[in-house]
């Protein structure tokens, strides 16, 4: 049978985030609802249809996208592996874990809804120009449509292009997380690390977020965290690196869960209930 609930947080990173003795269990809280529930890597990450799209002659390819990620999925065991025993990476798990990182960057709904409103918004301001010009007005009404009905005609991105062009994006990411300095940091206190719908998040530490132009990942002084576990995150700068290994304590971990948080588009997990990121903001305050 076809795949129907597709995962765009594959189940095999989810797992890396239930507590050691239950991996069934995740909890998961919506960020619009404030709702925190008991749930599992298979129930969370995932929308029915996620990676559908329609073929050219008109029917539902909803394979094609879930074989080709599964491909990546699959090569990030070694990986895991070789964080856990603590060792250096080899060239080939180096090339699967920055081809994950990327395609990490580029599947999750946050990155293909941002692409989405652009191209929509591109689209629909190219159209309001063009069906003002005299050739275009002119074939409407050859075509039987009366120039007074253009102005209740919009255009729009269909959302099956804004996907594939998301996932052919990903060779970008890829490219540069290839060739920065990447350190895995690992909890040394009791706290864990939270993952969410967005996990890839970049920054440049100590710069005014508001900034008009926001930084990119080739930005000399970005930052990029990807928990990769409940107990190790991956760090990524184009400063080098003396150490691949690097044990931190609670307030390096509640600053990382913090980017995380606030990069997520809806949806965070857990192993545990008791993440301070899920607690409400004016718990928060009074708690510092």
């Amino acid at each position: 049978m076809p795949a129907i609930s597709h995962h765009y947080l594959p189940q095999v990173y989810l797992r890396r985030f239930t507590p050691r003795d239950n991996r069934k269990l995740l909890w998961e809280f919506d960020k619009s609802t404030g709702a925190l529930i008991e749930s599992s890597p298979k129930k969370c990450g995932c929308e029915d249809y996620y990676h559908a799209f329609k073929r050219n002659d008109g029917s539902l390819d909803t394979e094609s996208i879930e074989l080709d990620l599964g491909r990546i999925e699959t090569k990030i065991d070694s990986v895991y592996e070789a964080i856990r025993m603590q060792r250096p990476l080899s060239a080939t798990e180096w090339r699967a874990f920055h081809v994950f990182a990327g395609s990490m960057a580029v599947r999750v709904p946050a990155f293909i809804d941002r692409f989405h409103k652009f191209a929509s918004d591109v689209l629909e301001h190219g159209f309001e120009i063009t069906k003002t010009t005299p050739e275009f007005i002119k074939r409407s009404q050859e075509l039987g449509v009366p120039p007074e009905s253009l102005a209740n005609i919009k255009a729009t991105v269909d959302r099956d292009f804004s996907l594939l062009m998301c996932l052919e994006a990903m060779h970008t990411p890829i490219e540069l997380f290839s060739k920065m300095q990447w350190q895995f940091v690992q909890s040394s206190g009791a706290n864990n690390f939270i993952t969410g719908d967005n996990p890839v998040f970049h920054c440049v530490p100590d710069r005014d977020p508001g900034s008009i132009f926001p930084p990119g990942l080739a930005d000399k002084d970005v930052e990029i965290t990807f928990p990769m576990s409940r107990t190790t995150c991956a760090v990524g700068a184009w400063r080098p690196s003396k150490v691949l290994y690097r044990n931190v304590g609670d307030e390096t971990v509640q600053l990382i869960n913090s980017r995380t948080a606030a990069a997520s588009l809806r949806y965070l997990y857990s192993p545990t209930r008791t993440a301070k990121e899920f607690e409400p903001r004016s718990k928060q305050a009074k708690s510092k």
